[in-house]
């Protein structure tokens, strides 16, 4: 009998600290109880947070308004091809970044990771000085004189703006937008002598559009823009003069251009 009891105090001594726990296969989810002389140990569950992309093509698309289907149909790039480089997973190569950089209006350096490129198309002279209690937060859309002089081609007098002027709605908050005036009749009948256009230089381009190009050279072409293709390593810019009869279509190679704007209409000045 005295065996027996010793036994029985003896497994009780034995005995391990009592737990609770969820087994499910292999995983065990144990939680010990707590004693004065152990803290009570609790199982942290780490969640892994999925990094929003902050590459250089996210970043400029979102920046000209562009979806990833718009940018799909302008460059002829799958939108899970231009996800995938916008997340690095894919990389760019010569031809990618041609074609982006003409759809984007940027310079080629600007889509790469880790640039500290940073440019714009064109550059506007700071704004005059406003008198007190003016709206100076509005008045200050620049406009260059849009001289005419053979076809479609023209050029830019941007050394100095001939006049400010109220920056309309659509216009608020973008940066380097500028305005042109038109001093020819050559852009007939879709624009006359004396029209104003509102140039915006991050709006995407689509198919039918009106558009301005400018070249290296320092010459302006106004038309229709159609479409942007490879031909070989480099890539053509396609746009058609429909102000001649009959329309002309004209190809500029991406390494001649300056800049492409889309053209979102004419403004009246008073």
């Amino acid at each position: 009998m005295a065996s027996k009891l010793y036994a029985e105090k003896t497994t009780a001594q034995t005995l391990p600290p009592t737990s609770t726990g969820i087994n499910t296969g292999n995983l065990s989810l144990v939680k010990e109880a707590s004693s004065p002389t152990q803290p009570l140990i609790r199982n942290k569950v780490l969640i892994r947070k999925r990094k929003r992309s902050k590459h250089p093509l996210r970043e400029l698309r979102i920046r000209k308004g562009c979806t990833l289907e718009e940018l799909s149909e302008i460059t002829k790039l799958s939108p899970s091809y231009l996800s995938r480089l916008e997340s690095g997973s894919r990389r760019l190569n010569a031809d990618i970044i041609q074609r982006l950089s003409l759809a984007l209006s940027c310079g080629p350096a600007e889509l790469l990771p880790h640039s500290n490129f940073t440019g714009t198309s064109y550059a506007a002279p700071a704004a005059p000085t406003m008198t007190p209690g003016a709206a100076s937060s509005t008045v200050d859309l620049p406009v260059y004189k849009l001289i005419g002089k053979k076809g479609a081609e023209g050029i830019i007098e941007k050394a100095q703006a001939e006049q400010w002027i109220t920056r309309p709605s659509d216009f608020i908050g973008v940066q380097d937008a500028f305005a042109c005036a038109v001093n020819d009749s050559q852009w007939m009948p879709r624009y006359m002598n004396g029209d104003r256009l509102l140039i915006h230089p991050t709006a995407p381009l689509k198919a039918g559009c009106a558009v301005l190009v400018t070249t290296k050279e320092g010459k302006a072409y106004i038309g229709t823009f159609k479409e942007a293709k490879s031909t070989g390593a480099e890539q053509d810019f396609i746009i058609e003069t429909t102000f001649s009869t009959p329309s002309e279509a004209m190809a500029f190679k991406q390494k001649d251009m300056r800049a492409a704007y889309r053209i979102m209409g004419t403004i009246d000045v008073a």
